[in-house]
């Protein structure tokens, strides 16, 4: 990315750049919702307006009980097949998202997004959550150039509900930006569960072309690269990448492939020469830097959660970087 350096340039990719062909959305080619409006009234759901076509139906905005929710709607027949609208095979999957959600319901968290409730008819699966009105954090960010203590009250946040979802033993496997959610009162919530897993026995997963989960851009490299990997620390490797762009505003790198001097620098270990290429060494502290360095590597010597937890740029250490206590307000 050339010019990076310049802090006239805010050089966010559009939201289409940043999604992987692995989990690209698809126009639906039939209004699924409104088939099922008949039965989403009787359940007292007034089907407001249509946020967007998903991977297996569409996510509208509804009200509740005189609240806004937003409904996903999922059609049985992709979800028990495991198909896209154009026929190609998908990783998520709406019953274990909403077994997570289940999970999650009894363990609720301000930085995690809540579901109200799950339903079906005939031909659909519902999942219905609280509504996030500002929208999502790549959103926020485009054309903003944060301090690196509002990138710090950001990530807390983030990272305080990552550390929820490992304490329920729950990897999310699709950490992004997009899938970090603003709401009325500047209060961020880690959304979409189509990927999760409940892994109460740490295992490990295996990376494949038919289930290689996550957005390109924040997969850790050992999905990438299609070999066994850790959902926990896959999920580190994503919160690395998020930091990274909360920080400068930019992906680390144009594409996770030995071919781009930027991923191969982040797999050789090297921050120092990821940000040397973009032209912004020296922009945030030594103890920033660390920080990515812990978490944008290969898995073996990757940070653990209590390794970054414990990290003194999260502090706020003197000797590493003066931060102020003040919250940033999100809702600008």
């Amino acid at each position: 990315m050339n010019g990076a350096g310049d802090d006239s340039l805010v050089l966010f990719p559009s939201h289409s750049s940043s999604i992987s062909e692995d989990s690209q959305q698809s126009s639906s080619p039939i209004p699924i919702a409104l088939a099922s409006r008949g039965f989403l009234r009787s359940r007292g759901f007034e089907l407001v307006q249509l946020l967007q076509d998903s991977l297996q139906g569409q996510v509208w905005l509804a009200k509740y009980s005189g609240k806004k929710v937003v409904v996903k709607v999922i059609r049985k027949s992709f979800c028990s097949e495991r198909k896209a609208f154009d026929g190609r095979q998908v990783a998520e999957n709406a019953l274990r998202e909403i077994e997570v959600m289940e999970t999650l319901e009894s363990l609720p968290h301000p930085n995690v997004i809540r579901m109200v409730q799950s339903l079906e008819d005939t031909d659909n699966i519902f999942i219905v959550l609280e509504h996030a009105s500002r929208g999502d954090l790549l959103t926020f960010l485009l054309n903003r150039r944060l301090s690196e203590e509002d990138a710090r009250v950001i990530f807390l946040q983030i990272l305080s509900g990552v550390t929820h979802l490992h304490d329920c033993q729950i990897c999310h496997l699709d950490l992004s930006l997009e899938n970090c959610l603003i709401t009325q009162e500047g209060i961020l919530k880690i959304c979409d569960f189509g990927l999760a897993r409940l892994n109460p026995f740490y295992e490990s997963f295996v990376s494949k072309p038919s289930y290689r989960p996550g957005k390109l851009h924040y997969m850790s490299p050992e999905i990438v690269e299609l070999q066994e990997f850790n959902g926990f620390s896959s999920d580190l490797y994503s919160l690395g990448v998020i930091l990274f762009c909360l920080l400068f505003q930019f992906f680390p790198y144009d594409a996770p492939r030995h071919t781009d001097p930027a991923f191969l620098a982040v797999v050789q270990g090297d921050i120092c020469d990821v940000l040397r290429i973009h032209n912004c060494l020296g922009r945030v502290s030594q103890s920033a830097e660390s920080l990515l360095r812990g978490l944008l590597c290969l898995e073996d010597v990757r940070m653990t959660l209590e390794e970054v937890q414990d990290h003194p740029w999260l502090r706020g250490d003197p000797t590493t970087g003066q931060y102020s206590d003040e919250d940033m307000d999100l809702s600008d």
